[in-house]
C-alpha cells in the first residue's frame, strides 16, 4: 500500500491495538481508540491516581508498536497497517487540548461526555515508521 492509502486507512479505522514494553521487557499489547494528527498518534487514557499501564511503560522505556487492521472473509478486502514510534505523555495543556478535540470529532462518544474528554492523561506516540499490507 501507499502512503496516502495507508494514512486513509487508520484515520478510518475505529480500533487499534498499541504494544509497549513493560519493566521485564515483555510486550503489553491493549486495544484502544485513537486519532493520528501528521505523524502523532494520541489515544486517552482513564484518569486514576497513576497513569494506566501503557503510559507507565512509555515513561520508562518509549518504543511502542501501533496494529491497526481489518480482516474479512472476502480476503481481498484484508488489510493491516503498522506504526512504529517513541511514546510518551502528554505533558502540554495545548497538545492534550487539541487531541481531546480531535478524539472528540472522530468519536462521537467523547463529544456528550465531559468526563471522557478530560479525564485521565494522554498518551501520544511521534510516529517514525509507517508500514501497510493489503491482500489485494
Amino acid at each position: 500500500m501507499d502512503e496516502s492509502v495507508i494514512r486513509r486507512k487508520v484515520a478510518e479505522a475505529r480500533v487499534a491495538r498499541v504494544g509497549t514494553l513493560d519493566e521485564r521487557g515483555s510486550v503489553h499489547l491493549v486495544p484502544v481508540v485513537y486519532v493520528v494528527d501528521g505523524d502523532t498518534w494520541y489515544s486517552p487514557s482513564d484518569p486514576g491516581s497513576r497513569p494506566v499501564k501503557r503510559l507507565r511503560n512509555v515513561l520508562a522505556d518509549p518504543r511502542a508498536t501501533i496494529l491497526i487492521d481489518d480482516y474479512d472473509e472476502v480476503w481481498s478486502r484484508v488489510w493491516w497497517v503498522r506504526l512504529r514510534g517513541q511514546g510518551r505523555m502528554v505533558e502540554s495543556a495545548a497538545e492534550s487540548e487539541r487531541a481531546r478535540r480531535l478524539l472528540a470529532a472522530k468519536y462521537p462518544q467523547f463529544g456528550g461526555d465531559a468526563e471522557a474528554t478530560t479525564a485521565g492523561p494522554v498518551m501520544a506516540i511521534d510516529i517514525q515508521e509507517w508500514a501497510g499490507w493489503s491482500y489485494s
